[in-house]
């Protein structure tokens, strides 16, 4: 199974767009404007992100750590965690389970 979706705000400077949908993972491409954040949650999700480019600020368990262009994290389920641009980024996340709500 695969979809791609058109894209959908996140609010506070981002938007998303699922670009891989399989029996057991969902892919999104993730635009932020500089700025743009995410803030603290969790899901029980393993998640792994992926910086294409820009630059990410991250904090999983209130550790904070920077991402660059090439770098990734991976997030175990239910960890909570936020994201914060710190430039323009394009991120890559993977989510196993697949992520219901996301789709349509």
């Amino acid at each position: 199974m695969f979809a791609q979706t058109e894209w959908v705000a996140l609010g506070n400077g981002g938007r998303r767009k699922t670009i891989g949908d399989g029996a057991n993972m969902t892919i999104l491409q993730i635009e932020f404007e500089a700025g743009g954040s995410v803030n603290p949650h969790s899901h029980p999700h393993e998640q792994i992100s992926y910086v294409v480019s820009g630059k990410m600020e991250y904090t999983v368990n209130d550790q904070p750590f920077v991402l660059t262009a090439g770098q990734s994290t991976v997030v175990s389920g239910g960890v909570i965690h936020s994201a914060k641009a710190l430039e323009n980024s394009v991120i890559i996340e993977a989510f196993s389970p697949v992520r219901e709500e996301f789709r349509k």
